[in-house]
């Protein structure tokens, strides 16, 4: 019989487990890279250069969307299916957030007057909410959502009814939350003021209309048991601009027309 075969244990170097022959062939490369000269750095003028590049990079704005009031016009029409649907086409209220929500709330009632069978019109409220940014006003401690107006007297009176808010855009969705989260507050005192004095307590129904949702990750979130009607989902988190915020509606059309 021959001698047995011995086999060599392999030794690691770095995380490859190697025989002897192939160790020593990947120190001496391993060598050989470490004594490559290093690349000499950029300039300082190229890093000022690169840096203010990324900067741009990071600052640089979401691209603008120039809606004209045709076109919010014939989306909001175009929501009436989707709203009757749903069981909305006949709310008894329409609350609109002020002020992104005023303008679409008086075209949405005429639609849906236009579309009901017994030619009703929706009633049309207001709540007023104010949005406060960490990030945009730079005061954390003010961050969130403020009041500024809210139902009082006999519109605040909301059992048994169907309500509708209506907002311009769902962004980070926080105003939306905030609104329906104190809405339904509101509601539930009602209820159980109704109950205390063993009056019947009607179903409420509650939802959200907006013209524009943003396809993006959201702050907030709507309670269970509201459904949102949209007439127009966005990618790409673009920057809307409404023609009711515009100084010179002559330029915002001919930057919508630019960009369509």
């Amino acid at each position: 019989m021959g001698r047995p075969v011995q086999l060599q244990t392999p030794q690691k170097v770095g995380d490859i487990a190697l025989g002897s022959k192939d160790r020593e062939s990947t120190e001496l490369n391993l060598h050989r890279l470490a004594s490559l000269p290093q690349a000499p750095p950029l300039p300082e003028q190229f890093g000022e250069e690169l840096a203010a590049v990324e900067a741009t990079v990071e600052c640089s704005p979401a691209p603008k969307m120039h809606c004209s009031y045709d076109a919010i016009h014939q989306s909001i029409a175009g929501s009436l299916d989707v709203l009757r649907r749903g069981g909305f086409d006949q709310p008894d209220i329409l609350l609109a957030i002020s002020g992104g929500g005023l303008i679409p709330a008086r075209i949405l009632r005429s639609v849906l007057r236009k579309g009901s069978n017994n030619g009703g019109c929706a009633a049309i409220q207001v709540i007023g909410l104010e949005l406060y940014s960490d990030e945009l006003e730079g005061r954390p401690h003010e961050a969130g959502v403020r009041r500024t107006q809210w139902l009082c007297g006999a519109s605040s009176q909301l059992v048994g009814k169907r309500l509708l808010v209506v907002d311009e855009v769902d962004d980070s969705r926080e105003t939306l939350c905030y609104a329906t989260r104190e809405l339904l507050a509101d509601i539930a005192q009602q209820e159980a003021a109704l109950a205390a004095v063993g009056q019947p307590v009607p179903p409420t129904h509650l939802g959200v209309f907006v013209i524009h949702n943003k396809l993006r990750p959201k702050k907030g979130c709507l309670p269970a048991g509201v459904p949102q009607f949209v007439a127009q989902e966005l990618s790409g988190a673009p920057w809307i601009v409404y023609p009711w915020d515009a100084p010179d509606i002559e330029e915002h059309n001919r930057l919508g027309a630019a960009c369509s």
